[in-house]
């Protein structure tokens, strides 16, 4: 093992390492499967049932609307532990779920029976001579970015910091520096893994080049149970960070998103933006541009002024330099683990949106009540193009942009109303896009989901999980299936 792993934990500091990734099954095991489970020794594995304080500690999730309460919540404090819970899972046909930070929109991180959870698996360490960063599977994102902060360096990837590393990289992972650097998964050196036999292994691509490809998109809770990543980590000076919001008309808002998504695509590689999509009053539009870039101020001034010509405004954008890690902070949203109730759905863009589908999309946000819904635009090209559609098996590199449909609510009476609003703007959309959409926005609404993930890659990913998990241990309600 290249990761190095707490291996004396107590029960006690076990449930402070509370964070990060998606993978489930909903099915429920025979009770008897549970029963009797053999001693494990503690310092590999503790196993924490209802009643228990510390399993309320661990309990919650990103999604309330998904979340399940589990038979048996099985905290992995190092490798051996993990390697200890598959082989169980499978010799007594167990189903479990493989949870690092919870935030899987469709709660595709739990189970009714066994959630195996990797969150104690968080230590991290920096190999000065590879400039690679060991860490383990249960690491959330910030945990990285201070980790490689500490080092003058950064990691590209998300821009919450509590989501966990395993499911983010494993499904792409993108973020406010991939245009500069490309997804998290391009900076994955290795992996280090149990199948589904029990055995650990680190893959790379010389180790196993069809197994690291498939890791690097593929989407967590298929191929094994991740224990720890090796990931290059980049050299960085300044960042820019900028901000412009914009309250406007329809007809002015059409123009505005038209003339970012010619312009953010096409943009110089160092800069990577966003657009935010919301209706704060009846009849007006709320557009908020931001991002992230490492080039130069004058740069980002004239391409800000760029954007601002083409779409009609005026330019008064906040724009703040710092750090890496100052940067990501700004996005960060907060550092506090959250849990709400909420819904994601999600389109890749690979040609110019018409004015017609712009104008149905923003009259979908507007028909719904004020900030019910955000759609949030991200901006592709730049180094997430450097590779081919087929080079990993993230599918969507020659995309324009990524689309994510997005509401959140609090009172759980709101459910159905929320998830009718969300679909009927989806649904407007449907004669204006192709159907693909990012397997970390999962979406159980979608019915032929291994085209929409994975388009032409999904056949390739059929035949690896045939050759590395042909009985299908690993699974949830959409993994990859076997041949």
């Amino acid at each position: 093992m290249r990761s190095q792993h707490p291996r004396s934990a107590t029960r006690r500091s076990v449930v402070r390492a509370l964070v990060a990734a998606p993978f489930i099954l909903r099915a429920t095991s025979p009770a008897h499967a549970l029963d009797g489970l053999p001693a494990l020794p503690e310092q590999d594995v503790v196993l924490l049932r209802p009643g228990d304080p510390r399993y309320e500690q661990s309990q919650p999730v990103y999604n309330l609307r998904t979340s399940l309460r589990p038979s048996i919540r099985a905290l992995c404090l190092t490798p051996t532990g993990l390697r200890r819970l598959i082989d169980l899972a499978r010799e007594r046909q167990i189903p479990f779920a493989l949870r690092s930070g919870g935030h899987s929109f469709e709660g595709l991180s739990q189970s009714q029976s066994l959630a195996i959870d990797v969150r104690p698996l968080n230590a991290t360490r920096f190999d000065s001579a590879s400039q690679a960063l060991n860490v383990g599977a249960g690491a959330s994102l910030g945990e990285i970015y201070r980790a490689a902060a500490k080092v003058g360096m950064c990691f590209p990837a998300g821009s919450c910091p509590t989501v966990g590393s395993a499911g983010h990289i494993q499904g792409g992972g993108y973020g406010l520096l991939s245009r500069a650097l490309g997804l998290a998964s391009d900076s994955m050196i290795g992996a280090d893994i149990v199948d589904a036999q029990g055995q650990l292994k680190t893959i790379t691509k010389e180790t196993d080049p069809n197994l690291h490809w498939a890791l690097s998109g593929g989407g967590g809770g298929t191929f094994g149970a991740v224990a720890g990543f090796q990931l290059r980590l980049h050299p960085i000076g300044g960042v820019l960070t900028f901000t412009q919001g914009f309250v406007l008309p329809l007809t002015q808002a059409i123009q505005v998103v038209a003339a970012w998504q010619s312009w953010a695509p096409n943009a110089p590689t160092e800069i990577t933006s966003i657009l935010k999509i919301q209706s704060p009053s009846s009849g007006r539009v709320s557009l908020r541009l931001a991002g992230q870039s490492i080039g130069q101020p004058a740069q980002l001034l004239a391409e800000l002024q760029r954007f601002a010509q083409a779409a009609g405004q005026t330019i008064s954008a906040n724009i703040i330099g710092g750090s890496f890690f100052e940067a990501m902070d700004r996005f960060s949203g907060g550092w506090n683990y959250e849990s709400k109730f909420s819904k994601g759905k999600s389109d890749f863009v690979f040609k110019p949106l018409t004015n017609p589908a712009i104008d149905t999309l923003l009259r979908g946000v507007l028909s719904l009540p004020p900030y019910n819904m955000i759609v949030i635009c991200d901006s592709y090209g730049g180094a997430i193009r450097n590779k081919r559609n087929d080079e990993s098996a993230f599918a969507f590199r020659d995309a324009l942009y990524c689309m994510q449909y997005y509401s959140s609510w609090q009172n759980p009476a709101q459910t159905a109303q929320r998830l009718t609003q969300i679909r009927s703007v989806y649904d407007a959309m449907r004669p204006h896009v192709p159907g693909f959409a990012y397997v970390n926005y999962c979406d159980l609404d979608i019915k032929d989901w291994q085209r929409a993930y994975w388009s032409s890659n999904a056949q390739r990913l059929r035949q690896i999980k045939t050759a590395t998990d042909p009985k299908n241990l690993f699974r949830h309600a959409q993994s990859v299936t076997p041949i």
